[in-house]
């Protein structure tokens, strides 16, 4: 007899707040498949998108340090000329 293999993916539940200015929704899409993900609400998506979006809110706070400290720098040289 065969085994039956539970194809449906492990859900966890996300919130992604809302941002003045931003979509009401976020678009998130791996290999193919698509979800829109509703700003302000707890939702329950597949654990590979839920992981996706921790990922691009650590990279962007990343980017956002580094462009801070670039804009810092920029600073301190223009202080060197006046």
């Amino acid at each position: 007899m065969a085994t039956v293999k539970n194809t449906a993916p492990e859900m966890v539940s996300v919130y992604v707040p809302k941002i003045p200015g931003e979509h009401p929704s976020l678009w998130v899409a791996i290999n193919g498949k698509s979800w829109n993900i509703p700003r302000g609400k707890r939702v329950e998506v597949p654990a590979k998108v839920a992981k996706l979006i921790q990922n691009c809110e650590s990279n962007a706070q990343v980017a956002d340090a580094y462009a801070e400290e670039k804009r810092r720098e920029l600073l301190d040289q223009e202080k060197k000329f006046f």
